[in-house]
């Protein structure tokens, strides 16, 4: 777990490729990428990163009483968490399975 202007982030590798994930909790939603290296993982993470934070500066004055998450939104969040987590989970085995083929 690493953190980027308070946004915190995860980086694993798997059969020789990299994986970033990170969740924004205030839109429902978060980002996931992959990179050939752990540099490359970790600097398009911090870029996703940086456009949030760039994304939430222009948003207008009193927007967060109105962007406060409801039990619902938060139950959805947690459902689309599990369905990435389910989602990387499949392209890193079929990553591994691709390199079993090429070897």
């Amino acid at each position: 777990m690493r953190t980027h202007l308070g946004t915190r982030f995860e980086i694993w590798t798997g059969q020789q490729s990299w994986f970033w994930r990170l969740s924004d909790p205030g839109r429902a939603g978060g980002s996931v990428g992959a990179a050939a290296t752990e540099t490359d993982a970790v600097r398009d993470a911090c870029l996703a990163i940086e456009e949030l934070h760039a994304g939430r500066a222009t948003r207008p004055m009193g927007w967060e009483a109105r962007a406060q998450p409801s039990l619902r939104a938060l139950k959805e969040f947690e459902s689309a968490v599990i369905g990435w987590n389910l989602s990387l989970a499949r392209l890193a085995n079929y990553l591994a399975h691709l390199g079993c083929r090429s070897a």
